[in-house]
């Protein structure tokens, strides 16, 4: 089953990046005096252009394949693999709250997953999660784990 995440978060994170950087290469040439000069147009036109190809490469290319065993997180070229048999604590309050799912591995890694719009990602992973443990239990077996 191919689920994509919600593209309304997706352009939130990409355009909290976008202002950012924008701002920094921006002053590069120097700070611009009124009106600005032609660099400044040119860096302004040219990283428009990127952000914009860019934006559009992580909404048509990022995507998971959930099937009975595993997740498997498509950005871009990058496969991230994650099976249901090594997450052990799904933060389940939070991933509802914030829409986006919170995992942690039998490593002591934090995962971060963009649900998508009807929260379907995370209905799955809880039904096919049987080694969920509690969060105190993860505490005790991870301790140096910030959770």
């Amino acid at each position: 089953m191919i689920i994509k995440p919600a593209k309304g978060k997706i352009i939130k994170i990409y355009s909290i990046f976008f202002l950012i950087a924008l701002v920094v290469f921006y002053f590069l040439p120097g700070f611009p005096l009124w009106p600005p000069r032609v660099p400044h147009y040119i860096i302004l036109g040219v990283w428009v252009l990127v952000s914009a190809g860019s934006l559009f490469y992580a909404l048509k290319f990022n995507y998971y394949e959930v099937d009975k065993s595993r997740i498997v997180h498509f950005k871009g070229r990058k496969r991230l693999i994650y099976d249901f048999n090594s997450i052990l604590f799904i933060d389940e309050t939070w991933s509802r709250k914030k829409k986006t799912l919170l995992f942690y591995t039998d490593k002591g890694h934090a995962r971060y997953l963009t649900l998508d719009k009807n929260g379907e990602l995370l209905e799955l992973t809880l039904k096919r999660c049987k080694n969920l443990i509690s969060q105190e239990e993860y505490q005790i077996r991870f301790p140096n784990t910030k959770m």
